[in-house]
């Protein structure tokens, strides 16, 4: 596949191995990677700068100020686990 212009929103979940193969199978002219979530893996942040190097950034806060985001709350709601789960997830 070609395309002149390749977007991909949400990009951080495009980053891996697997997805990556979109990068290589579609030949494209212009790159634009959107996304609000900067990777965790340092081997996704790498690979996303090489593939678009990032030209914009804004924190939350900065998000809040020019109206970019809603105002938003964040609850933490503590549930019961057993103890096969609380293994598996460190808890």
């Amino acid at each position: 596949m070609s395309v002149k212009f390749l977007i991909v929103d949400e990009a951080h979940r495009s980053l891996s191995p697997k997805f990556r193969e979109l990068y290589r199978n579609v030949e494209y002219e212009y790159l634009l990677l959107l996304t609000a979530t900067k990777p965790h893996n340092p081997d996704y942040w790498e690979f996303m700068q090489e593939l678009a190097p990032v030209i914009k950034e804004k924190s939350v806060e900065e998000a809040l100020v020019d109206d970019a985001i809603s105002d938003f709350k964040i609850f933490n709601v503590e549930i019961g686990t057993d103890k096969s789960s609380s293994n598996k997830y460190n808890l």
